[in-house]
């Protein structure tokens, strides 16, 4: 990728990745653009996931994981779950947990 590209559309922005393909003729260049999202959210999806709080953003936003767990923390927090949910939910967590330890240690080369 050599730049991002903003694009207005109405009211919203939209956002590409800019890779520079070739030099052409008298010295234009080709480049080839790849959709990385909407500037903000996605709006439509972001409505349809509105009852747990997540908003959903595009590529370009490289802490979007972040914000989606603080989101799903959010939801936990604050809503009613039966003793099944809660279990599997923590299973999942668990295997969250061990797999990001896992990451970490090779990126920390120990």
């Amino acid at each position: 990728m050599d730049y991002f590209s903003r694009n207005r559309r109405g009211n919203r922005v939209y956002v590409y990745a800019v890779h520079i393909i070739a030099r052409g003729e008298k010295g234009k260049r080709k480049v080839k653009k790849c959709y990385l999202g909407p500037e903000n959210e996605y709006e439509y999806v972001s409505r349809l996931h509105q009852d747990l709080g997540i908003k959903f953003s595009g590529l370009h936003d490289k802490k979007r994981i972040i914000k989606y767990i603080q989101e799903i923390t959010h939801y936990v927090e604050n809503t009613i779950l039966d003793e099944d949910q809660l279990e599997e939910l923590l299973e999942v967590v668990d295997t969250l947990r061990d797999k990001i330890a896992k990451k970490l240690e090779e990126v920390m080369g120990t």
